[in-house]
């Protein structure tokens, strides 16, 4: 403060009058958007470490060629899975099923329209319009 008010003595008037806790977004109890947190900066910088400190031609072909590499693991992680869902979600599902498979009868009245049968209650459910008589 003592150097604010040496170097203007104006702006050191001005934010006197300003509650300290409004100084930075560090004291404001309000959520702050806009934001990225320190850990996602270093996780970012670590990855392109090897490509910051080049020309700027040479880093956009690191960082695309890094890409492309990235996305290739992702489509072959994604095509060695024996679902349409991610692995985490697939268990997700199965152990629901398995949880509630004691408590409902599923009837068949078409190939994609079926009636459900779950604590005395039916409902109908159809595929093709995504629709069940629950509403949900």
């Amino acid at each position: 403060m003592f150097d604010i008010q040496r170097t203007d003595p104006k702006a050191y008037e001005w934010i006197t009058n300003i509650l300290p806790k409004s100084w930075a977004d560090a004291y404001f109890p309000e959520a702050r958007y806009n934001h990225l947190t320190s850990n996602i900066a270093e996780s970012f910088n670590a990855w392109i470490l090897s490509a910051r400190e080049k020309p700027i031609i040479t880093m956009y072909e690191e960082l695309r060629v890094q890409l492309m590499t990235k996305f290739e693991e992702k489509m072959k992680l994604g095509n060695s899975w024996s679902t349409m869902l991610v692995p985490k979600a697939q268990e997700l599902l199965d152990l629901r099923k398995m949880k509630t498979r004691f408590l409902h009868t599923v009837i068949s009245a078409m190939d994609t329209q079926f009636e459900i049968h779950y604590l005395g209650k039916k409902y109908a459910v159809d595929l093709t319009r995504w629709t069940c008589s629950c509403r949900k």
